[in-house]
């Protein structure tokens, strides 16, 4: 009996030696880690009531005026369509616009009466445009003019005009996805 007691006592020490030395060998290994990590503490559960949306304060880019030449440097046609329709929509007004309908032509018209830079679909809204902002068929060639356009058409398509939330759904580009050729 005192032989399996001391057997017992042999076996017990080595299983607590072989812990100890693994649990060694794991803090050495932690410090190491330790090295190019930090353990943060936080709270499991947190709950924070938000609004959908927040509206934050976007610097508009505006044409700069050189005085010593007087000459105007033009603000690029993305530019634009970012100061109107923010940075949230404007990228993928651009992206609309230059991989699923015009390729960012001013000129650009389409066989079915598209015109413009977002390919307003001019036997459509003609007479919004006019009614609206005295527009022509000829002024949809003109980027301002064809991107204020398409921004009431865009705000109005999500429901209510003058909101401010839209939707690029009239655009044949955002329906059959071209426009997402731009983010590849």
């Amino acid at each position: 009996m005192a032989k399996a007691k001391k057997i017992k006592l042999i076996v017990t020490g080595l299983l607590i030696l072989a812990y100890s030395i693994g649990l060694l060998l794991s803090l050495i290994r932690i410090a190491d880690w330790g090295g190019t990590h930090l353990i943060v503490r936080q709270k499991v559960i947190s709950v924070t009531l938000r609004l959908p949306y927040r509206i934050e304060k976007r610097e508009l880019i505006v044409p700069v005026v050189n005085t010593t030449e007087e000459t105007l440097q033009e603000i690029s046609i993305e530019d634009k369509i970012l100061n109107k329709w923010g940075a949230k929509d404007g990228y993928l007004a651009i992206a609309i616009f230059d991989c699923g309908e015009s390729g960012l032509d001013p000129f650009a018209v389409s066989y079915t009466g598209d015109m413009g830079i977002a390919q307003v679909h001019w036997p459509t809204w003609k007479d919004m445009a006019y009614e609206k902002f005295g527009y022509t068929a000829e002024d949809m060639f003109d980027v301002d003019k064809n991107l204020d356009m398409a921004y009431v058409i865009w705000d109005r398509a999500a429901g209510i005009e003058g909101d401010g939330i839209g939707s690029f759904t009239p655009w044949v580009g955002f329906n059959n996805g071209a426009y997402t050729r731009c983010f590849q």
